[in-house]
């Protein structure tokens, strides 16, 4: 695996050398490769332990099991599905918001699709192989914020959807953002009236943080959110949060 990365960094270097001696613009998009291999090789070994830890690839994977009448392949799934699968994906989450994927993706060119499509879609595809659904959804959400920002709308309401079946937290905000902004302003309006139901009732009934869980923010609620029962529904408090 190394050789083959080794091989493909080398590939990308030499026609970054001739296009950096015409333009950063031209030099760019090999940049762009290089940090999306970077990023490839700091999760490659938290993917492989994954699929290891699944029985996937393991060296001692098909062995594990034929000795056993099925014993040891019930406990395998006993331990992605049971009791240890919290365990199981938190530990590779944390140890890649350990690689510092946001502060990288913020020194990226965030207005250019072409730049950050590729680099959300690697990501996307590695928490997907680690059996990372919340961060799966997360990266579709935040994929359609930046089509809505930059003005690709279809591609945003496409990204959204996918956030949506994925149950991303915010993800129903979002749709009414996109609908905002493409002008469909009365629908972006009921939409946001239903979620501002939905978040009155959990607020007082369930708290703040289930209330936070659902609008997918760490910020606290707005006082028309979990405010006097008259703030629900006011077109004002609506048009704010569309524009957030």
């Amino acid at each position: 695996v190394r050789e083959a990365v080794l091989q493909a960094r080398q590939a990308i270097q030499y026609p970054l050398s001739a296009a950096s001696m015409e333009s950063y613009t031209r030099a760019y998009p090999h940049l762009v490769h290089l940090h999306m291999l970077q990023e490839a090789e700091a999760s490659l070994p938290i993917m492989l332990a994954v699929t290891s830890a699944r029985g996937i690839g393991g060296d001692d994977g098909p062995t594990s099991t034929s000795g056993r009448t099925g014993g040891s392949g019930r406990s395998q799934r006993e331990r992605n599905q049971g009791g240890g699968g919290e365990t199981s994906t938190s530990e590779p989450a944390r140890l890649l918001r350990g690689i510092g994927w946001e502060a990288r993706l913020q020194l990226t060119q965030l207005q250019s699709l072409a730049t950050c499509e590729p680099l959300l879609a690697l990501r996307r595809q590695v928490y997907a192989t680690c059996g990372l659904k919340e961060q799966v959804a997360h990266g579709w959400l935040q994929y359609a914020k930046l089509c809505r920002r930059i003005g690709h709308f279809e591609t945003a309401s496409m990204a959204v959807l996918e956030a949506l079946v994925e149950k991303a937290p915010g993800a129903d905000f979002e749709r009414a953002k996109l609908l905002w902004h493409q002008g469909e302003r009365h629908q972006a309006i009921c939409d946001v009236q239903v979620l501002y139901h939905v978040l009155y009732h959990l607020y007082h009934v369930w708290g703040v943080e289930c209330t936070l869980a659902v609008i997918g923010t760490k910020r606290p609620p707005a006082p028309d959110v979990c405010g006097s029962a008259s703030g629900i529904g006011g077109v004002n408090g609506e048009r704010g949060l569309l524009w957030m």
